[in-house]
């Protein structure tokens, strides 16, 4: 495995098709749903073609998904979504399995996706995420990984029912790039 895509024992690794069971699991957590725009659960079939059709150039299809794994074993998952080469930025986002969660897997899998991946390899200049007011597990995983300049966006996610949720839009810019000035 490529070392930048690693610190310590925990390292990120490309999708394969020995992951269908855990994807299943994984896409399928319905607690995990609240996190994401997920509002349905995944059938086998649907999630083995896009197994099966998966394509990792992000230039191609403006996402890659990586496993994350712990000294060998997978843990959870990274996704750098959304993006945009003319504009320098991706969304990012992570997923830890219940057993694994706040075991500080999650920010080192985060700091491996933002510093070494998008920073590092794909030279972004930002990268942001999304996330529900309500997730205060996650608002903290990504202030403690250096994102801010958080702007809320009122009754952006549905929360079922008719209801609505306010969520979070938060950034992290890379080193090498000044800060927008006011």
């Amino acid at each position: 495995m490529a070392e930048y895509l690693k610190i310590g024992e925990i390292e990120l690794r490309p999708l394969e098709p020995d992951d269908f069971n855990l994807l299943y699991k994984w896409e399928n957590e319905i607690d995990a749903w609240i996190s994401g725009n997920c509002s349905a659960p995944f059938s086998r079939h649907a999630l083995w073609q896009y197994l099966k059709s998966y394509n990792c150039d992000i230039y191609a299809t403006h996402e890659v998904r990586m496993i994350v794994l712990h000294a060998g074993k997978a843990v959870g998952m990274v996704d750098v979504f959304n993006f945009d080469a003319l504009n320098s930025r991706a969304e990012v986002g992570v997923f830890v399995d219940k057993a694994h969660r706040r075991s500080g897997l999650g920010e080192v899998a985060l700091r491996i996706a933002v510093e070494n991946y998008a920073f590092g390899r794909l030279n972004l200049n930002q990268v942001y995420c999304t996330i529900r007011r309500s997730n205060e597990a996650a608002l903290a995983l990504f202030r403690q990984a250096g994102f801010a300049n958080e702007v809320e966006l009122p009754q952006w996610i549905s929360a079922g029912n008719g209801m609505f949720e306010d969520a979070v839009i938060m950034q992290r810019f890379s080193n090498r790039s000044p800060q927008p000035s006011l």
